[in-house]
């Protein structure tokens, strides 16, 4: 088995080629003269990832493993891949990615591989897998893709910790369980500890319970990685928490998907991005890892009080139709501090699942396809005949 929290790649994919044009392969070794490279690189230029301007070489490939980068005849190679003006680079890693549950069902992990992506890191968000040790085990079984790194989820571990009651500190014993839970997590290989601060029950734990797990982590060399309790109106507040997290556990920080999603302070990504370079210049290890594309995607429980979720109650408490009036007034608010009018700029995703469960109970019959997706403006063009103010009332649903 492979090391715990590194589950080693199946097939070579030491390398990637971008715009890859594989090339037959031109000729074998000769009876006499056994290839010494079962792949040669021919012409491409290497970009090596240390921040060097890329060079023109050639790469042998034995053993699954690089083993010459120069000028290499490509006779020497039992298969060639002439790559000239193309770029060579190590598999690149994606840090932040949500893959329990869905690397099992797509193994070989193709959306990834196919771009160029060799290894990645999961368990972000505080959210992770619960037993790392038996996760790690069980999608190394029939082999996978990809390798695989974890964080040990905060959402996880206080979730298993503190038995449903989470609008409150945690008692002693409970904080002792989450410390036991983290270290046995990085004794089963996780890289570091993940907060989701914006999600339950992550979002009732204060800076103290943070440094105190990020501790733990601390110790056996890992990282603390953060989705921050506020990217909006009060992001430079979570930026300045994050890093105190850090210091005071003397762990490094990652700051996940690094923005400003308030609309009103759009134009102030510099403010933060100080903080950042202050703590740096400290001497704390801190990084950021953004996306590039201008949305985001996470489920509409976000968009409400945590308190509408409490002990599982959702659909109960939505009865009510003073709660529900309540939410519906909390969601336009917060969309309105952050700067919106009202949440057209958001798109809802519906599953073939949740289509059949609407059609039950909504008692309405919507477009049969396998994935529906409408922004919420536009909800009416989708569910015929339906108003706005109705199209809002199916997203409360949703949650």
């Amino acid at each position: 088995m492979p090391p715990a929290g590194k589950v080693q790649i199946r097939t070579l994919a030491l390398i990637c080629v971008l715009m890859l044009r594989l090339i037959p392969v031109v000729g074998q070794g000769s009876a006499s003269t056994p290839p010494e490279f079962e792949l040669v690189i021919v012409g491409g230029r290497i970009l090596d990832g240390t921040g060097n301007p890329w060079f023109e070489a050639d790469v042998g490939i034995s053993g699954g493993k690089i083993v010459e980068i120069g000028k290499i005849d490509a006779a020497r190679g039992l298969q060639k891949i002439y790559a000239k003006d193309l770029i060579v680079a190590p598999g690149f890693i994606d840090v932040h990615t949500h893959l329990e549950g869905a690397i099992e069902q797509v193994p070989n992990a193709e959306n990834l591989v196919m771009m160029g992506v060799t290894t990645v890191v999961t368990g972000n968000c505080g959210s992770s897998a619960g037993n790392l040790a038996e996760w790690f085990e069980s999608i190394s079984k029939n082999g996978i893709g990809v390798n695989i790194a974890s964080l040990v989820g905060h959402n996880t571990v206080r979730r298993a910790a503190m038995g449903g009651d989470f609008n409150r500190a945690p008692t002693p014993e409970e904080m002792s369980r989450m410390r036991g839970m983290v270290q046995r997590a990085m004794e089963d290989g996780a890289v570091g500890f993940s907060s989701g601060l914006e999600y339950l029950p992550g979002a009732y734990a204060n800076a103290y319970e943070l440094t105190e797990l990020a501790r733990v982590a601390a110790r056996y060399g890992g990282i603390y990685a953060t989705h921050m309790r506020d990217e909006g109106e009060f992001v430079d507040k979570s930026v300045s928490e994050s890093i105190a997290v850090g210091e005071q556990a003397d762990c490094p920080v990652e700051i996940s998907h690094f923005k400003v999603s308030s609309k009103k302070r759009w134009g102030t990504a510099g403010t933060i991005i100080k903080l950042v370079e202050a703590a740096r210049d400290r001497g704390l290890q801190v990084t950021v890892d953004q996306y590039m594309y201008p949305a985001s995607s996470t489920g509409l429980s976000i968009l409400f009080n945590p308190l509408l979720f409490e002990a599982g109650g959702a659909n109960e408490r939505l009865k009510d139709p003073a709660t529900r009036e309540q939410v519906r007034k909390d969601v336009v608010n917060r969309a309105r501090a952050l700067g919106f009018n009202d949440l057209s700029f958001a798109y809802i995703v519906i599953t073939a699942k949740t289509l059949r469960r609407l059609r039950v109970a909504l008692r309405t019959r919507l477009t049969s396809t396998r994935k529906l997706t409408w922004p919420l403006t536009c909800c009416r063009e989708v569910v015929r005949g339906w108003s706005y103010a109705r199209c809002r009332r199916l997203m409360l649903k949703l949650s």
